[in-house]
């Protein structure tokens, strides 16, 4: 494998691990509410499997849409 095949390997590795923890974050969301529990990242990180990745702007930000979108979801009938 070519240096540049690594470097490409590596940042679509990185994508995949990103967009796999923002679902994760999406799901975590979703079960807070339900529980009725007080949202904050900390919870949210102890729900997932890569708590780490909240350093990344994508994560942090799908967290953000999780938040908008969950109370949408349970404010509806």
């Amino acid at each position: 494998m070519t240096k540049e095949g690594y470097c490409h390997y590596q940042k679509l590795s990185k994508a995949k691990r990103i967009e796999d923890c923002c679902r994760e974050i999406e799901e975590a969301v979703l079960s807070i509410y339900k529980l009725g529990e007080y949202l904050i990242e900390a919870r949210v990180s102890q729900l997932i499997s890569q708590p780490g990745y909240f350093r990344y702007k994508e994560v942090r930000d799908a967290l953000k849409k999780s938040v908008a979108n969950a109370a949408n979801v349970i404010m509806k009938p």
